[in-house]
């Protein structure tokens, strides 16, 4: 009996962080008073009966998870630039005139529209953004009854921070290997079908032509990318015990969720004049956004297991089957936002998912519960970009398409408090 008494007071508490195994009571509804709490915390936790007779429960805990990215390789820059109109090369092959009278001129030589300039080394691609993936930290947080047939009702709420990665390139190339010219210090994105309002700093080379190197994106001095990525679930679910001894308990769980997949990516274009100087209208901002809003219900079990010594260990897993209204949103604007480009789309698809977690539960004293433990979860069929940017500006159709999964794992440690 006394064996008894202390399992089922250490499963009253188990899973009360996240949808887990709550207490249930014994069969028949046994009345196993538990000895007061030793030492005695001066709190309103816990109450007689407790593995009989019903209560409220709360819980927080802190997450780490990692995300996947599903961005592929993709070029964004190019070191050098293009001569549009080829008054650069005609400066280049004409002939210097000095005189004593007027300052030094160029007879111009013949021009050669399109000519490249630079080395055309890759100076910013995506794949820079992925080598910086990692844990992100956030919080989960669940309030619960358990009713005295020991089946339970509880809300669910997890967040996962924003996870931000970034890169950059700038007129500076790596070891300040400028190339012949200084070509190299410029850069070169192969964006086109822009209206003039895009063109950019004017004279942005000593010599040729006023926009010779037309484009914000054609002789740029510095471009910036940056993906973002967040994570938010709601669990409203419910539990009902199956199977119940003094060591071992089996219980059904089902409910409705809500998971919110949220991506942005980002991309910052500035040129510049010859003397350095650029203002709100010679910069371009690209902004690509996903967004997986994912509706539906799941069912799964659980099983837990009395370790001895107030320790359970707590095995859970559950399958849901979720609409996805997934939105894109893809957009160019100036700096000063006088003009831009977009598109906008919305996309519905069904969308199952999977989830598993094991957790180690410890109850220490009466109406307490420590858990720490490892969870993955699994969506299929979502919508990713994997190659974020669309060149076109005219016809904004990044490579947006459905991912055949994508994974979310990380660890978990939190208190659950009963009364």
């Amino acid at each position: 009996m006394r064996r008894t008494t202390a399992y089922t007071a250490v499963l009253l508490a188990a899973g009360a962080l996240g949808g887990g195994a709550f207490g249930q009571s014994l069969a028949g509804g046994q009345n196993l008073d538990l000895a007061p709490a030793d030492p005695i915390v001066p709190l309103p936790l816990g109450h007689a009966r407790m593995e009989s007779v019903g209560g409220l429960y709360t819980g927080i805990e802190f997450v780490m998870y990692r995300m996947t990215n599903p961005l592929k390789n993709q070029v964004i820059a190019t070191r050098g630039f293009i001569d549009v109109d080829g008054a650069v090369t005609g400066d280049l092959n004409g002939t210097v005139v000095n005189t004593d009278t007027q300052p030094p001129f160029i007879i111009r030589g013949p021009l050669v529209p399109g000519t490249v300039y630079g080395s055309q080394n890759v100076a910013l691609q995506t794949s820079d953004l992925k080598q910086q993936e990692s844990f992100q930290p956030g919080w989960a947080v669940t309030m619960g009854y358990k009713f005295d047939s020991g089946s339970k009702l509880e809300v669910k709420w997890t967040h996962i921070l924003q996870h931000t990665t970034q890169a950059n390139a700038s007129l500076v190339p790596p070891n300040y290997a400028v190339g012949p010219l200084l070509a190299d210090s410029f850069l070169f994105s192969p964006v086109f079908n822009y209206p003039v309002e895009f063109t950019g700093a004017a004279q942005e080379t000593a010599i040729g032509n006023p926009n010779s190197l037309a484009g914000i994106w054609n002789g740029a001095i510095n471009m910036n990318i940056s993906f973002e990525q967040r994570y938010d679930q709601w669990d409203i679910a419910g539990s009902v015990p199956w199977f119940q001894n003094d060591v071992c308990r089996i219980y059904g769980r089902s409910g409705a969720r809500f998971a919110w997949i949220f991506e942005r990516f980002r991309w910052r274009t500035v040129s510049a004049d010859f003397s350095g100087n650029s203002g709100p209208q010679d910069v371009a901002n690209y902004t690509n956004t996903v967004s997986n809003r994912m509706y539906g219900a799941f069912v799964g079990l659980g099983v837990d297991h009395y370790l001895g010594y107030g320790f359970a260990v707590a095995l859970e897993g559950d399958a849901a089957a979720m609409v996805d209204i997934a939105k894109m949103r893809a957009n160019f604007v100036r700096g000063d936002k006088e003009i831009q480009s977009k598109r906008s789309i919305n996309q519905f698809q069904f969308t199952p998912e999977v989830n598993a977690n094991v957790n180690l539960y410890w109850y220490p004293i009466e109406g307490i519960q420590v858990r720490a433990g490892y969870n993955f979860l699994s969506f299929f069929n979502t919508i990713a970009m994997d190659q974020p940017v669309a060149f076109d500006f005219r016809n904004l159709d990044p490579n947006w398409q459905s991912r055949g999964s994508r994974f979310l794992d990380g660890f978990n440690a939190g208190i659950a408090l009963i009364f």
